[in-house]
């Protein structure tokens, strides 16, 4: 069952962050090292910072690194109050037609009613490249990196993610973000919602 609720965006400052097209990135799947470099020379708060990610060491520790700075440096910001956020994006298809995408952004929790997670497993759903036996199973594919990447990021920005699964009885996770470290600043962006 899904449970959808207007929540406090993070998101640019335009006018600490600049031009929106300094700062966007296509999928990081789709970007090669040129590409990349050419996004980062355009603004240093570029998304590839933080989605394609490169640096002696941790490229994901990294990331993280990089995303609790932009907030201290109110590129990045919370807004005040909860909102839903509209979402109008015009793009060329890759038949070349241009076509608009609408879309919502919202808070939402999930809680399947699938197979869950094994207690034994549960201590290490956290860690780099865990998948379950039953994921394994199925062949289901992926890199056992989302849930790792997200507990670096909730750290990030001091808050906090959680896993509650019984087998046979689905999963739910929860991500904890606390609104006390949020730097509100006005922002051009604020306004396109």
């Amino acid at each position: 069952m899904a449970d959808v609720q207007p929540f406090r965006a993070l998101h640019y400052d335009l006018d600490a962050a600049g031009d929106l097209q300094a700062l966007a990135a296509p999928p990081y799947d789709v970007i090669d090292d040129e590409q990349r470099a050419e996004l980062v020379a355009r603004s240093p708060h570029n998304v590839v910072e933080i989605d394609l990610p490169r640096a002696d060491g941790d490229p994901y520790a990294h990331a993280a690194e990089v995303f609790a700075a932009w907030q201290r440096d109110g590129a990045l910001v919370r807004d005040e109050q909860p909102a839903l956020w509209a979402l109008a994006q015009d793009y060329t298809g890759p038949d070349g037609v241009r076509r608009t995408r609408h879309g919502l952004f919202a808070r939402v929790g999930i809680e399947d009613y699938g197979p869950g997670i094994p207690a034994a497993e549960l201590s290490r759903v956290f860690t780099r490249s865990s998948r379950s036996r039953q994921s394994q199973g199925r062949g289901s594919g992926g890199l056992g990196l989302g849930l790792y990447l997200s507990r670096q990021l909730m750290r990030a920005q001091g808050g906090s993610i959680d896993i509650a699964s019984k087998a046979g009885s689905g999963t739910a996770v929860r991500l904890r973000v606390p609104l006390a470290t949020a730097r509100i600043r006005p922002s051009r962006a604020r306004s396109s919602r």
